[in-house]
Formats: structure tokens, C-alpha cells, sequence
């Protein structure tokens, strides 16, 4: 007899494997508790600071309790350790909990000052900035974030940034740019064209030429060691305007991609001790 299903089991199972453990961040700084609540998907709430006998401005309690599994964009409200402006007022005012309520109205706004101050170096870093400013990372340097095909791969390209800065206009530079983004690196193929040109002079019929002839020096192209299912549509006109941008603006250019491999069969035909020929079948 087969076993039977508990089904609220199986539920019961699923439900909690999609919860995740919320982490235990008391005794950190309320900025470095504030990523690692932000990075596994919770909610940052209320943040309250308080006296209490540990660092200033690192958090001392938390609304969830550690370790306890919980569904992501869970809420979490915070306590943080903070000195109260009271206590450099005279003894007089030291236990008047009407002006010491009202002076914690201005301490959350020091506090929220003294935090962007402490992580001020982390804005400039373009792998820990905060999504807003890292695009204005990207202006000082004319990247364009829309060509991004992720956002980590754009990070990376801003880090580069300088050096990439350095080669524009080179093969070099394209090439390490576009290997950047799509994580392939590509070839680049100077004074080339991987085209056939039929040129059709001038006659009584035509004007001038359908097909005028390319200056080759100033032509280049961009081999992909990926057939073109590879990339999405979308990605693809990412590449051929990143090209687009950063190529010396006299020059022509070329995206391929390489083909599909296929299995090649080679057959002879022989006729007694003759060989005939040979047939190529794909």
C-alpha cells in the first residue's frame, strides 16, 4: 500500500523553503545593518535611536528576532544607541524627559548626517554606491547606463572606467569594453570587410555606381566567437551601439557573429581503384 501524501505537510514544507533566516544585527553599525537587511531582500522600517551602554549609532535591538525565518520584504524596525543632547546641558535639565524627547527630534537628524558621513568613501566606489549614483558615476566618464545589459556588468564597467577612458577610439579599448559587458571577448578585425563588394560602373543606364568601393583603412570588424542566438534582440543592438559610440568617427564598421557548428561528412565515390570525387554533405 502506497504511503499517503500529507498534503499541509507539503505546504507547510514549500512555505518555509521560500523564507529565509533574518540575520542578527545587533552590535552593528546601523549603516553596515542597514546593507545586509537591504541585500537579503527586508525592509528597513522604523529606526529609533536611544541611550544604551554600547557604541554610538550601532543597533541594539531589532524588531524580528534574529535567526527566525521569515518571507523576504519583511519589515524590520531598528534601535540604535545614541547620546542625547541633554547631557550637555547642566544637571539642572538632566532628568527633563519633555526636553529630552524634543531634543531627540534634532539627534535623528544629526544621526542621519553623521551616517552619510561615515559611508561617504562607499558613494565614490561604483560596486557599493546606491543605484541612483552610480549613473552619475557613469556621466563624469560619457557612459551611457541604457547600454548596461545588467546592472553588476555596469558596475564593473564604471570601475574600469579610467583605463577604458585611456584606450577610446582604440581596438584595445572596444575590446575590453564589449568584453565587459557581454563577458565574451570579441575580435577585432582592422581593414576588413566580410563582405563581398560587386561594384557596377558607370554606363548610359546608371548614374553612378549601386555599390560604391570601401576604403578598407578605414573599415573594421567586430567578430563575436558566438553565433547570434547568443544574444537576445535586445542585447545585440546594445552591442552595435556601444560601437556605434565609441568608434573614431571616421571609421566604418562590421558585427558578425560566428556560425553554428555542423558536422561535416566527406564521401567518396571510387570506381574500381578510381576515386571520382568526393562529396561534402553538412
Amino acid at each position: 500500500m502506497p504511503d499517503l501524501i500529507d498534503v499541509e505537510q507539503i505546504e507547510k514544507n514549500t512555505e518555509s523553503s521560500e523564507k529565509i533566516m533574518m540575520p542578527d544585527v545587533r552590535g552593528k553599525h546601523i549603516v553596515v545593518a542597514h546593507r545586509i537587511l537591504q541585500n537579503l531582500g527586508f525592509i528597513v522600517g522604523t529606526v529609533l535611536y536611544d541611550e544604551f551602554n554600547c557604541p554610538v549609532r550601532s543597533v541594539f535591538d531589532q524588531s524580528v528576532p534574529p535567526y527566525e525565518y521569515v518571507t523576504p520584504e519583511t519589515t524590520v524596525d531598528l534601535k540604535v544607541a545614541s547620546d542625547n543632547p541633554i547631557r550637555n546641558l547642566p544637571s539642572l535639565y538632566q532628568n527633563n524627559k519633555t526636553l529630552k524627547d524634543f531634543l531627540w527630534v534634532f539627534q535623528h537628524i544629526i544621526n542621519s548626517f553623521q551616517n552619510n558621513l561615515d559611508i561617504i568613501h562607499t558613494y565614490f566606489n561604483p560596486l557599493e554606491t546606491t543605484r541612483e549614483f552610480y549613473k552619475w558615476l557613469a556621466s563624469w566618464f560619457s557612459i551611457n547606463v541604457n547600454y548596461a545589459i545588467s546592472e553588476d556588468k555596469m558596475r564593473g564597467l564604471i570601475w574600469n572606467a579610467v583605463n577604458l577612458y585611456q584606450w577610446r577610439g582604440t581596438a584595445l579599448g572596444l575590446t575590453k569594453y564589449l568584453e565587459i559587458i557581454t563577458e565574451i571577448k570579441p575580435e577585432i578585425i582592422e581593414n576588413y570587410v566580410p563582405l563581398t563588394e560587386y561594384i557596377i560602373e558607370t554606363n548610359q543606364l546608371i548614374e553612378k555606381p549601386i555599390v560604391e568601393k570601401s576604403n578598407f583603412s578605414q573599415c573594421f570588424t567586430v567578430k563575436f566567437p558566438v553565433p547570434t542566438d547568443h544574444f537576445d534582440l535586445d542585447t545585440i543592438k546594445k552591442i552595435y551601439n556601444i560601437i556605434q559610440t565609441e568608434k573614431p568617427a571616421h571609421t566604418h564598421f562590421y558585427l558578425i557573429f560566428s556560425s553554428p557548428k555542423k558536422e561535416k561528412i566527406v564521401s567518396q565515390f571510387i570506381i574500381g581503384e578510381t576515386i571520382i570525387g568526393e562529396q561534402e554533405q553538412i
